[in-house]
């Protein structure tokens, strides 16, 4: 038994000369190569658009290289590259499956990086010893299937160095990107020099009451412990707003909730579509002395008093 293959530009100009041949052994019951030329020589003479030779495969292993310098390698850029490298245009589908497919050969499948999860968690409390994880299992798990919901941790230095920060943590939540949707809820604090220092982080299905109150219970108990007058700074999502309201362990005099200033001036604006406003606005926002506050809430007065009442919850400017 024989099996031959040759390659399909065998017969264009100039001819690719790429051939295999295997014989069946029957003495050996065995495969012997019985000839093989391995070096393909019609994708780099070609000259057509979108050659079938150039696969998405040959292109993600010539770009790997610039996905190990960064993620962000633009479509565009990898068609520019492929050009010039093979002499062929690809299309924009292929060179994004390109660009996945070297993601996927570096950092492995978004089905892999998932269920490696559990071992990548236990390998940090190891490493790190204190190091707090919490899941949040599905209640159809099974024994052969389990399913989390949410899963929570902080880093043992983390924890530990919390005491030593601002009473101030800034709460917020953003999209994840790839095959798994869901969220990603990170709580950061500030150190003496205002920089910021990440405390605690989740994986969530989506930004609700539920997974926002599972959140910030943890965040107090494993993080913040019995530090008190702590400033929980966000924006206005009804998640937090209910945790911050309903919970024991946040009331005052334990923490108070304030809204993150971007918010607050992106709302502003659309009530008042002023740039005097806003940047006055703004400025009060980032006062540290309560001279300077005033001197420029008495300019927000004199220039609009409704904006003022605004800013101050109704209050009333006193004379």
């Amino acid at each position: 038994m024989t099996w031959y293959v040759r390659c399909r530009a065998r017969n264009s100009v100039p001819p690719c000369n790429w051939q295999f041949r295997a014989t069946l052994r029957s003495s050996h019951n065995m495969w012997m190569i019985v000839t093989l030329a391995d070096a393909h020589t019609c994708v780099r003479v070609c000259y057509s658009n979108d050659h079938r030779g150039l696969s998405s495969d040959i292109i993600a292993e010539h770009i790997i290289p610039h996905i190990m310098n960064g993620l962000v390698y633009k479509i565009k850029e990898i068609q520019v590259s492929v050009k010039q490298e093979f002499h062929c245009d690809v299309s924009y589908k292929k060179a994004w499956y390109a660009r996945c497919r070297a993601i996927d050969m570096l950092y492995g499948d978004w089905p892999t990086s998932i269920s490696q999860l559990p071992t990548y968690i236990e390998e940090l409390q190891r490493s790190i010893p204190g190091t707090v994880v919490v899941w949040d299992h599905h209640p159809l798990n099974t024994p052969s299937a389990i399913i989390f919901d949410y899963i929570f941790w902080a880093f043992a230095p983390a924890i530990q160095a919390f005491c030593y920060l601002k009473s101030v943590i800034c709460v917020d939540g953003t999209f994840l990107k790839g095959a798994y949707r869901g969220k990603l809820l990170v709580a950061i604090g500030f150190d003496a020099d205002n920089s910021m220092f990440p405390l605690a982080y989740a994986l969530v299905d989506e930004e609700n009451n539920r997974s926002w109150s599972w959140f910030m219970r943890l965040l107090r108990i494993h993080v913040c412990g019995d530090v008190q007058n702590i400033c929980i700074i966000s924006d206005r999502h009804h998640g937090i707003i209910n945790a911050m309201r309903t919970f024991e362990e946040w009331q005052e005099p334990l923490g108070v909730h304030r809204f993150c200033l971007i918010h607050i001036r992106s709302n502003f604006t659309q009530k008042f579509k002023n740039e005097r406003l806003k940047s006055l606005m703004y400025a009060a926002g980032v006062a540290n002395q309560s001279r300077k506050y005033e001197d420029i809430m008495n300019l927000i007065y004199s220039l609009n008093t409704e904006a003022y009442t605004w800013l101050t919850g109704g209050s009333v400017r006193p004379e």
